[in-house]
């Protein structure tokens, strides 16, 4: 079991852990440490200088951003296991999501791995080998701001926060916040009933389109995968641990046969970790599992998803769609890293860097519309307002702006191509935004994962119910953290108030 609690200052360590012991976990914390910063700081100048360099596309460009990448991903996950003596991470998730959404083309295409329909040919594939050096610079930054970010902890004493009165207070708080969580996501729920009608009556595609008021169906996607994630981890009796299961299990394949992966896979993968970082285990034969129903999932649902209405959703389509679920369909995932191609082409060239217009974007539209009206969708107001002002174009969120750009047939119906983690920094300042973007982030992934997650009862919830949308802006702009962080945040800080009420009553 992997220690769970801080390292006390050196004066403080318990009397039985010898000086040199002391000793040679320092030394071999920096050392791995050390190899870290210098293997990131090395991916980093030799991404900037291949970005430099690049005039038109180089031979094997593939195989050399792969080489690259791989040497970098088994360097950070062998040091950080050394480090922290365990898989489980936080940061570990986010590179893994990282590479797939970027690398998941180019890294099976440059081993003669994905068949046909790799990346094209041709002049303009020099911007597909900017995205893959761009997606170097990316990993080796975040490398680097998490060796920054790294501290030591107490590997010496390997103590594990068992279950006592503290841990159990902490994880009631969160349990408590969890149902808070739930009952806001059955308001939206309902909410979207009252608003739409029958929802079986609708496929995906239709909330994306002129359904109608939509602004249910949103909020629940955003707050109930937190809810779920917090009941599992905060459960501590029989009983809560079987609502919390039942809960768990139910919302999963409800939002997953929706046709919303993301929102089902992405709080699954954090809440895996997450069980682990709180001094639980899981069985490996457990883990493998869930990483193949993943795999499987993607495919699977992306097959799903393409055909009519819920309510036509029956055991012959879920068949169908789970015979022809390939691998491959997994590895399409990785045209991410297209669309950061299309990103690298068209700034500055044709739109100029934003310098932080999008953060400010996503701040503004996250605050809750509570109005009886939904407002006018942000993506209508900005093709009305092209029409007869082109720097329109540039006021729109990224994920639009790229979908206007690229696909406007999918703009003009309401539909999206997503965006990309590495572009939203790069279109608003550039190279250096990257680098400072992905330096702060790998930071602040190292302390949290530093902590002692039992003993820090604000970043435990912060982590079960917003850090699964962090997570998922590797293929989509800072907006889709933003607002559901914004909403769960304004709901718990409702709901404990409420809740202290009816315990004093």
């Amino acid at each position: 079991m992997p220690p769970l609690i801080d390292a006390p200052p050196d004066n403080k360590i318990a009397p039985h852990l010898q000086l040199a012991d002391r000793q040679r976990i320092s030394t071999s914390s920096g050392f791995w440490k050390g190899t870290l910063l210098l293997a990131s700081l090395l991916a980093i100048v030799y991404s900037l200088f291949m970005i430099s360099a690049i005039s038109s596309t180089t031979n094997n460009w593939e195989l050399q951003v792969s080489i690259v990448a791989l040497t970098w991903i088994a360097i950070y996950f062998g040091c950080t296991y050394l480090l922290f003596k365990t898989a489980y991470l936080l940061t570990s998730l986010y590179v893994a999501m990282l590479v797939l959404f970027h690398l998941g083309i180019t890294v099976p295409d440059a081993f003669g791995l994905y068949g046909q329909g790799g990346w094209p040919t041709g002049v303009d594939s020099k911007w597909y080998e900017l995205s893959g050096w761009c997606t170097v610079l990316s990993l080796g930054s975040l490398g680097l701001g998490f060796a920054i970010g790294y501290k030591r902890r107490d590997f010496g004493i390997h103590r594990a926060l068992k279950a006592g009165p503290d841990a159990d207070t902490v994880l009631a708080g969160l349990y408590s916040d969890g149902l808070g969580l739930l009952v806001a996501s059955a308001i939206f729920l309902g909410f979207a009933f009252a608003t739409l009608g029958n929802l079986l009556n609708y496929s995906r595609i239709d909330f994306f389109r002129d359904a109608g008021d939509a602004r249910g169906v949103g909020g629940f996607l955003m707050v109930f995968p937190g809810a779920v994630t917090a009941l599992l981890i905060g459960a501590t009796t029989p009983a809560q641990r079987r609502f919390a299961a039942i809960v768990a299990t139910l919302g999963f394949i409800t939002v997953l046969l929706s046709g919303y992966r993301g929102y089902a896979l992405f709080p699954l993968l954090v809440g895996t970790t997450l069980w682990v970082k709180t001094g639980r285990t899981i069985p490996k034969l457990l883990v493998v599992g869930i990483l193949g129903l993943v795999l499987l999932a993607i495919s699977a649902v992306s097959i799903l998803r393409e055909g009519g209405a819920y309510k036509d959703i029956n055991s012959a389509t879920l068949l169908n769609s789970a015979q022809h679920a390939k691998l491959q369909d997994t590895l399409v995932l990785g045209q991410t890293g297209g669309v950061l191609a299309e990103v690298l082409r068209l700034v500055p060239a044709q739109d100029p860097y934003r310098f932080g217009q999008s953060y400010w974007l996503a701040l503004q539209i996250s605050i809750p519309n509570i109005l009886p009206q939904a407002r006018e969708d942000p993506r209508a107001k900005s093709n009305r307002e092209a029409a007869h002002d082109v720097d329109a174009i540039n006021n729109m969120q990224p994920a639009d702006w790229i979908t206007y750009r690229i696909q406007p047939d999918k703009f003009a119906v309401g539909e999206g191509m997503g965006f990309t983690g590495i572009g939203e920094p790069y279109i608003n300042f550039g190279y250096p935004g990257v680098i400072a973007f992905f330096v702060g982030l790998g930071f602040c992934f190292a302390r949290m994962d530093s902590a002692a997650l039992l003993q820090r009862p604000r970043l435990l919830v912060f982590c079960c119910t917003m850090l699964w949308p962090l997570i998922s802006t590797v293929r989509q702009d800072i907006g889709s953290f933003i607002k559901p962080a914004v909403f769960v945040l304004i709901i718990v800080c409702a709901w404990r108030p409420i809740i202290k009420l009816f315990r004093a009553a």
